[in-house]
């Protein structure tokens, strides 16, 4: 009985210890491109605002660069959306970069993330439109942007939020 036991264990051990979890990073799985959109014709795309900042002045008008994360975050449980656009604007809304080449599917509770480092110069009052779809009744997700700064044994942080635009559709023509 005593074999069958150590069999066993030296069996679970070997299972265990084996390749791993070969699973790509979440923030892979979160974000897939959507080849096939089946909600494409369901209406509107909707848009959300977030207001970004490059830098923030301190002191004497010292200006201190920040490292942006902005996060698309899908809050349902059960639908999944689609991010069609994610465009960075600078002060004079001028389009600085077009983070997305293609839709991106985002299962429930996923997140798309991109960066912006703190060697951009977009000035002060940046900001990014995020085109999103999805379902009729799926809540709009939320999106932040998070902004840090550290250096010397000084760090800043904070957060911004996003917000939902009226109407919901930017114009084909609205190309700054």
């Amino acid at each position: 009985m005593n074999r069958i036991t150590i069999a066993g264990l030296v069996t679970l051990l070997l299972v265990a210890c084996g390749e791993g979890d070969t699973r790509p990073p979440s923030s892979e799985v979160a974000a897939r491109a959507a080849a096939a959109d089946p909600i494409g014709e369901l209406g509107d795309h909707h848009v959300i605002y977030v207001p970004t900042y490059s830098h923030v002045t301190h002191g004497e008008g010292t200006a201190r660069r920040l490292t942006t994360t902005l996060s698309v975050h899908n809050i349902s449980f059960r639908d999944s959306i689609w991010v069609h656009k994610v465009r960075y604007y600078n002060t004079d809304g001028k389009i600085v970069r077009d983070f997305l080449q293609e839709k991106v599917s985002l299962s429930p509770m996923a997140t798309y993330q991109v960066r912006v480092s703190p060697g951009d110069t977009t000035s002060l009052g940046a900001n990014f439109l995020v085109e999103w779809e999805g379902q009729a009744g799926v809540p709009a997700p939320l999106v932040e942007a998070v902004h840090v700064s550290l250096s010397s044994s000084i760090g800043t942080s904070f957060v911004t939020r996003g917000t939902q635009l009226v109407p919901n559709v930017v114009p084909d023509d609205f190309t700054p």
